[in-house]
């Protein structure tokens, strides 16, 4: 097989949930050609398939080879933070950053690794750079507005989560953050609509389903309720996510 067939190979078997068949075609593509891009699709089965470990060592073999290599940079990092080593993360980020100042996401997605861990005035620092080097960024206003959520500054955050849906109305993301925001003020109604746009855009977004499903209960929608929380758990595997499942599992429990 050439190299390309063999990716296109690779990634359809990764579309169609064959990780064992897609991390084959990837590995011997890379055996064959050692590319950025091979590099990545493998590193993601890998992730896909629980190989956490493989993934990481790939990346950075990859690493040693193309040193300055931004998407790479940008996979590890968010590795990084996926699998809870954020001080790693913050260096990967500031490393795209020092590469390319003009690089806007490793801003945000250096803004969110502090605002996990509560450090708000440096992660809204970040985002606000962010947006001066793009002012119309949404990926950036959604941010911000993650961190003014976070503060319990729920109509700062509401507002910045309708510029980010304004500005890109494909993306589910602000949506459901603004869904998520409407509802902790007790705007269920508004809410609802938010999520159901959103997951309109996109159905896989799990936390789109746990948001539905804590409406549903607040307005003693209990069978939908139990619908949208199956839902939620089947489609939410993140080890960051584990507390949230245990406890939308308790929740169900108590339902059923």
């Amino acid at each position: 097989m050439t190299a390309d067939s063999l990716f296109d190979a690779g990634t359809q078997a990764f579309e169609q949930g064959d990780y064992p068949k897609a991390i084959e075609c990837f590995e011997k593509l890379l055996q064959e050609n050692s590319t950025v891009e091979a590099t990545l699709a493998l590193a993601e089965a890998y992730l896909e398939s629980g190989s956490q470990k493989k993934a990481y060592q790939c990346l950075g073999t990859a690493l040693e080879k193309y040193p300055e290599d931004i998407d790479l940079l940008f996979a590890l990092a968010d590795y990084y933070f996926e699998y809870s080593r954020p001080d790693e993360a913050l260096k990967s980020y500031q490393q795209i950053i020092d590469l390319d100042p003009q690089e806007v996401e490793a801003y945000v997605c250096k803004a969110m690794v502090l605002l996990s861990r509560d450090e708000f005035e440096e992660a809204v620092a970040l985002c606000q750079a962010a947006l001066k080097i793009q002012p119309d960024q949404g990926f950036a206003l959604n941010a911000l507005g993650d961190i003014y959520a976070q503060q319990g500054k729920f109509d700062a955050a509401i507002d910045l989560y309708r510029q980010a849906a304004e500005l890109d109305p494909e993306d589910s993301q602000p949506l459901l953050n603004l869904a998520d925001a409407l509802y902790e003020e007790g705007r269920l109604d508004e809410a609802e609509n938010c999520c159901l746009k959103g997951l309109e855009l996109d159905p896989s977004v799990a936390m789109g389903y746990f948001i539905l499903g804590s409406i549903c209960l607040d307005q003693d929608r209990t069978r939908e309720a139990v619908e949208h929380f199956e839902q939620f758990l089947r489609l939410e595997k993140s080890p960051s996510a584990q507390d949230l499942r245990a406890e939308v599992m308790a929740v169900l429990d108590g339902l059923k």
